[in-house]
């Protein structure tokens, strides 16, 4: 697949990636997660990206959705805590088509009061599923403690007392100064040429005024380790531990995306699923995760189990972390974890889809987009040595911030 990438002339940047096939995807990336809002405006990145879809100047819902659905695509869109994301799917044919309505919905949204009423009673059902589920929820609540005082910490759903105040007006404010040109990335990916996208682009995204953003983000600073036991009526106690960790620009962070692949990645043969649940069926689920933002990381584990297992559970995990910082991986056993992440991520990278967003959000935040065998280059040139100080750093136990649901 070939990738070529220029600037709109209002400052929109361009990236599209160039493959066979009769699908085709396309989209736009805004810079503006949870982490932008200020504190009275929880939840309303998110509430913003399902605004969008309500109308515009020539538009109405129906009309939106049908836009694509009649032609057999599909529209969708996703809020993080760093970016929002609005993308449709469809037969290549039809990307004049696709590029227009996305360039309709964000420029030229239009809504009243009583839509956003509505969207916000789907969001507090949204909110309370998520609620119903203790797995999904205590990961919340543990990157709250662990980003505490700071927006990185707050839930991307936002709360429903605070959606309740939201005002049309408030989130008109909240466009006009998150959803500025300059922090926008098109994207595209099908067989077409990039002389044909940058024209297409240029006539349907370039013709609006170039707008820029007047805040920066500041980054977490202060960080006191903490254990925390929150009283939820459910059947296991479950946990999240953890520390922070390098942000994603961090010349240790591929070191240590293989190392926490080695201690509880998704593979079952990890060191925890096979200490924790093949060897003593503690746990049905246990996992450790890391997710660097644009200035700081977090990891962590998660597992549930009955409550009179968890001091054997955690005796488990803390003897497989102290003897990933102990002891050396050897040679032959480091080459063969690196291989297997390697591939994990090159058929990870199957999903179009999935790799898509991956590459466009690299792009937005450092102008740059690495390859697969650049990818593989840096991981097979990982030595045992950078693995035990990316351990040293971040598996400190001393550090870690616990939160249990009993």
């Amino acid at each position: 697949m070939n990738i070529e990438t220029t600037t709109l002339s209002n400052g929109i940047r361009l990236i599209h990636v160039r493959c066979k096939g009769d699908v085709a995807y396309c989209g736009v990336m805004v810079n503006v997660g949870t982490r932008d809002e200020l504190q009275s405006e929880n939840g309303m990145a998110h509430l913003t990206e399902h605004i969008l879809f309500k109308g515009t100047e020539k538009r109405n819902y129906i009309q939106i959705i049908n836009r694509i659905e009649d032609v057999g695509g599909e529209m969708n869109a996703y809020t993080t805590k760093e970016e929002t994301t609005i993308y449709a799917l469809f037969l290549k044919r039809y990307i004049e088509r696709a590029m227009e309505l996305i360039a309709d919905m964000i420029f030229n949204y239009k809504f009243d009061e009583s839509l956003l009423q509505k969207e916000k009673e789907v969001i507090a059902d949204e909110i309370d599923s998520y609620t119903d589920d203790p797995s999904e929820l205590i990961l919340d609540d543990f990157e709250d403690e662990l980003f505490a005082g700071h927006s990185l910490g707050r839930n991307t759903l936002g709360s429903k007392k605070i959606l309740s105040k939201i005002t049309a007006d408030a989130l008109k404010s909240f466009i006009g100064r998150c959803y500025t040109t300059d922090e926008m990335v098109f994207y595209s990916m099908g067989e077409f040429s990039f002389e044909r996208v940058e024209k297409l682009a240029q006539k349907i995204f370039g013709i609006y005024p170039s707008t820029k953003r007047l805040f920066k983000r500041t980054a977490p600073i202060n960080y006191e380790p903490k254990t925390l036991t929150k009283h939820k009526a459910t059947s296991q106690v479950h946990l999240a531990f953890g520390n922070r960790a390098y942000n994603a620009y961090d010349d240790k962070r591929y070191p240590f995306f293989l190392l926490n692949n080695i201690l509880g990645g998704g593979n079952m043969n990890s060191r925890l699923n096979m200490a924790l649940r093949e060897k003593h069926g503690l746990v049905y689920s246990v996992e450790s995760m890391y997710t660097p933002y644009s200035d700081v990381g977090n990891w962590n584990v998660y597992l549930g189990t009955d409550s009179e297992d968890v001091e054997l559970a955690m005796k488990l995990v803390h003897n497989e972390i102290e003897e990933l910082k102990s002891k050396r991986l050897s040679g032959n056993k480091l080459q063969k974890l690196k291989a297997q992440w390697i591939a994990q991520m090159v058929i990870a990278g199957e999903n179009r889809e999935n790799w898509l967003m991956g590459v466009v959000k690299q792009f937005m935040n450092t102008g740059k987009v690495e390859s697969k065998k650049e990818i593989e280059s840096i991981v097979s040139a990982i030595t045992e040595n950078e693995l035990q100080t990316v351990a040293e750093e971040i598996l400190d136990e001393g550090k870690f911030t616990y939160l249990y649901y009993r």
